[in-house]
C-alpha cells in the first residue's frame, strides 16, 4: 500500500457538459452493434424484480445508419477508453450534409494544427484532424479532410481533394487492428506469405491469399474456419523449404475472427511442389485468385485449359464463404514455365474476369480466338493480358519483351 505522501488526490471541482447535435439528420436511424465484450453488466434498479436485468453484453462499436442519406456514424472507444466516431459515405454520399451543431461550451475554435478545441470551464476537449481514404480495388488512398467552421457553432468537414463519386469513403478513421496469422499455438516453425489483399467495402471483411508450408488449424477459435479444402498431407512446415500451397482466407472487420479459410491444391504435396496465389479480386458474390503452380490442382466448371505444361498459371473462383470452388483453369503455354503465373486480376462480374501473366512460349490457337492489338509472341517472355468467361475465351493481347 501507498505511504500518504505517495497517494494522488483528487478533488473535483465541478461538471461541465456539452453536446453535439446532428443537423438535418435522421432522427430514428437503425442501430446495429457490433462484437461485444466479455464482461457482464447487471443492473438492479428498483424494488420490483421484473425491472432488473442481468447478463448485459456491452457494444465494442455501435454502427448508426442512414444518420444522412448514405452516410452511417459509427461510435467507439480508443485503447484509452476516449470516445471515437468515424463517418462512413458509400459511393456518391454528400459529406457536405454533415453538419455538427455544439452547444453548452465556452468557446469553439479550429486550431493552427487543424484540430477541433471544444474549450470548457475546467478542460478543453480536442478532435483530431480527420484522417480519411477511399477505397478501390487497388486498395485505399489518401483523403485530406478538414474541420470546416460553417457559422458559429456549426461544423462540417470541406476537402481539396478530388472525390471519386464511384467509390465508398471513411471521415476519421484510426488504427483499427492489426494481426500474425499462423494459428500455431506450438510455436512450430513454418513459412506463410501474404501477396494479395482486398477489403469487402459492402461488409468490411478482409480478405487475404498467398500461401502457406503448414496446414492451419481450423478447430479452436478465433481460427475455427471452414472451407473447400483445409487440410493437405505434406504441409509440415520448417524454414525455407521447397513445397507450399496457396491459401485464401478471411478476417472480420474487427480483426479478431478467422471467418473462413481454404487452401487450395492437391490432396498430398511433398519435396519441390509448389502453387501460390499471387493475386485476388472479388466480384459480389465470388472470389478470383490467381497465381502460379509446379503441380496439378483441382479443376471446376468448364475449364479454358485443362492441361498443365510445367510450371503454369492458373485462375481458381470460390464462393464468398470459401466452401465451394466453382471455376478453375490452367493458363501457359505447353512447352515453357510460366514462373510467375497469374500476378493479376480483375472480376469484371460473377461469370467474367481480367487477367494478366508473362509468358516464356507460345501459346496454342485457343489463346489467340479474335484478331486484337498484338497476337504474336516476340520473344524470350511476352506480358499476356487476356478477358474471360468462366465458359470460355474472349479476347487476349501479346505485349512486346522489348520497351
Amino acid at each position: 500500500m501507498a505511504n500518504r505522501s505517495q497517494r494522488k488526490e483528487f478533488i473535483q471541482t465541478g461538471i461541465h457538459n456539452f453536446s453535439v447535435d446532428f443537423v438535418n439528420a435522421n432522427s430514428n436511424p437503425k442501430i446495429v452493434l457490433g462484437e461485444s465484450f466479455k464482461t457482464n453488466y447487471n443492473f438492479i434498479l428498483g424494488d420490483d424484480p421484473k425491472d432488473w436485468v442481468s447478463k448485459v453484453k456491452a457494444a465494442k462499436d455501435l454502427v448508426l445508419e442512414e444518420v444522412y442519406p448514405g452516410i452511417d456514424l459509427r461510435l467507439y472507444s480508443n485503447l484509452d477508453g476516449a470516445l471515437e466516431f468515424d463517418w462512413i459515405l458509400k459511393p456518391g454520399a454528400d459529406f457536405s450534409k454533415i453538419q455538427m451543431n455544439f452547444d453548452g461550451h465556452d468557446k469553439l475554435k479550429i486550431a493552427k494544427d487543424g484540430s477541433l478545441k471544444v474549450e470548457l470551464r475546467f478542460t478543453e476537449v480536442a478532435f483530431n484532424i480527420p484522417e480519411s481514404y477511399q477505397v478501390s480495388e487497388q486498395g485505399k488512398f489518401p483523403v485530406d479532410f478538414k474541420f470546416n467552421e460553417i457559422q458559429k457553432n456549426l461544423i462540417g468537414f470541406h476537402t481539396k481533394s478530388k472525390i471519386d463519386p464511384m467509390l465508398p469513403l471513411v471521415i476519421d478513421p484510426t488504427l483499427v487492428w492489426g494481426s500474425y496469422m499462423d494459428g500455431d499455438a506450438t510455436g512450430a516453425t513454418f513459412d506463410e506469405y501474404l501477396f494479395a489483399i482486398q477489403l469487402d467495402t459492402t461488409d468490411f471483411v478482409m480478405y487475404c491469399a498467398g500461401a502457406t508450408n503448414k496446414n492451419i488449424p481450423t478447430t479452436v477459435a478465433p481460427y475455427d474456419a471452414n472451407g473447400y479444402l483445409n487440410t493437405i498431407t505434406g504441409l509440415n512446415g520448417g524454414s525455407n523449404v521447397s513445397w507450399r500451397t496457396s491459401i485464401v482466407y478471411r478476417i472480420s472487420p474487427s480483426g479478431n475472427d478467422l471467418i473462413d479459410l481454404t487452401l487450395y491444391g492437391p490432396a498430398s504435396i511433398t519435396i519441390n511442389q509448389q502453387n501460390v496465389a499471387h493475386s485476388l479480386s472479388l466480384s459480389q458474390n465470388r472470389v478470383f485468385i490467381g497465381g502460379f503452380t509446379n503441380i496439378n490442382l483441382p479443376l471446376a466448371g468448364s475449364s479454358f485449359d485443362n492441361t498443365r505444361g510445367g510450371t503454369d498459371g492458373y485462375v481458381a473462383v470460390f464462393s464468398k464463404d470459401l466452401g465451394t470452388l466453382h471455376y478453375a483453369t490452367y493458363l501457359g503455354s505447353a512447352t515453357a514455365n510460366e514462373t510467375d503465373g497469374v500476378t493479376s486480376i480483375q472480376a469484371l462480374s460473377d461469370t467474367s474476369f481480367v487477367c494478366g501473366f508473362t509468358t516464356a512460349a507460345t501459346l496454342g490457337a485457343t489463346y489467340v480466338p479474335v484478331t486484337t492489338y498484338d497476337v504474336t509472341y516476340n520473344g524470350s517472355t511476352d506480358m499476356f493480358i487476356c478477358k474471360f468467361r468462366c465458359n470460355g475465351h474472349l479476347w487476349c493481347f501479346f505485349g512486346d519483351d522489348v520497351l
